[in-house]
């Protein structure tokens, strides 16, 4: 009797927890739409193991560098999940390794939460977003002097607070455009901005006369890494969950309008950066090539996605099985075309990149959750 009492409790406590976690969930509403047909694995695409290649750095030291910056004295910066950046020398990165920043600020405002995530430097400031502070200047001299340039807890654009500000790029001339992944999740609930499958995301620009922030591109799909063309005459801006480069042009004839640049990649595209051989980097976040990928599965069945929402638990979303496993950074060229991929075949050595970042011949490899950086030679 006595144990079918406890049996009973255990019941009732069990579907009390269930209904509280989902009560908790982000609230969506599912957009039904899929991707092209899978790129196949021919040309640039052809199977190849170059990512095997890369240096292990700082294993089991470190989680999450997701952006990678170097400074003209060889000092290599990046940004961790535990809210700190790290910096080390290029030449001997193991023994030079210490903390840059312990803590992102935006002037009085800080978050328990915070998260570094775009890094860029111009001269001997390093800008940084995170996604719970803002945009913040760090003179690499003296990290104490700093400067707020969007503060997310003050600052509005289109009467509307920022949510999920993500990565930034800045002209010659300080103005600086960054991405807003989601225009109604924050980073701990992104997992629902791919569930929806909606066009949450924009395109920012934050003007260094006038302090105001304007909206340059909307409805785009989980925006995400953002680079300016050599000639600062266009903006590329990666959907993430449209699996495409977004080009908005700045200078020109066509100022102002905007075109795909590159499309139906073979992964989701997370930051993008400079190409020594002209072009640009593109760290591919989950892999699409043919002839199946979890993330097109996902978008096709509507059901699922809301399914997934309600009761998987967020832990669990970035070991979400991928059924064709594979590490890949692709390189564009200059009219976005793929001209050379890095791969990992089965995801064993470099899983996933969020950004791959050249400097003299060398490719460092970031990742959200990974515990160490890569470090490929080219």
């Amino acid at each position: 009797m006595a144990l079918k009492v406890y049996a009973k409790y255990l019941s009732i406590a069990i579907v009390a927890w269930i209904s509280y976690e989902v009560s908790q969930r982000p609230s969506i509403t599912i957009v039904e739409r899929t991707l092209p047909p899978l790129p196949h694995p021919v040309g640039p695409l052809t199977p190849n193991t170059r990512l095997r290649e890369a240096e292990i750095l700082f294993r089991n030291t470190i989680t999450g560098p997701e952006s990678i910056v170097v400074d003209d004295s060889g000092n290599v910066y990046t940004g961790l999940l535990n809210g700190t950046i790290i910096t080390f020398r290029d030449e001997n990165p193991q023994g030079s390794i210490r903390v840059f920043l312990e803590r992102i600020t935006c002037g009085e405002t800080q978050d328990p939460r915070s998260r570094p995530l775009g890094l860029r430097i111009r001269g001997r400031e390093l800008f940084v977003v995170d996604p719970y502070v803002g945009i913040v200047r760090v003179n690499l001299d003296d990290p104490r002097n700093r400067g707020c340039l969007v503060n997310v807890k003050r600052d509005t654009v289109d009467k509307r607070n920022l949510v999920f500000i993500d990565d930034l790029d800045i002209t010659s001339e300080g103005v600086v455009y960054f991405s807003e992944a989601s225009t109604k999740f924050d980073l701990l609930s992104c997992h629902a901005e791919i569930f929806e499958g909606a066009a949450n995301g924009v395109l920012l620009k934050y003007d260094p006369k006038s302090g105001e922030i304007s909206t340059v591109l909307k409805d785009l799909y989980f925006a995400n890494g953002v680079q300016l063309s050599p000639n600062e005459d266009f903006v590329l801006v990666n959907e993430l969950t449209a699996a495409r480069i977004t080009r908005f042009w700045i200078k020109g004839e066509k100022s102002g309008t905007s075109d795909i640049f590159s499309n139906n990649l073979p992964g989701l595209p997370d930051n993008i950066r400079p190409r020594a051989k002209g072009g640009y980097w593109v760290a591919m976040g989950l892999p699409r090539v043919h002839p199946k990928a979890a993330i097109d599965d996902l978008l096709a069945k509507p059901w699922l996605r809301y399914l997934l929402n309600k009761f998987m638990p967020p832990s669990l979303i970035h070991s979400f099985p991928e059924p064709n496993p594979l590490g890949i950074i692709v390189g564009i060229d200059e009219n976005g075309a793929i001209v050379e991929t890095l791969q990992d075949p089965g995801a064993q050595h470099i899983p996933t990149a969020t950004e791959a970042m050249e400097v003299d011949g060398v490719l460092y490899i970031g990742g959200y959750t990974s515990p160490f950086l890569g470090r490929l030679k080219l």
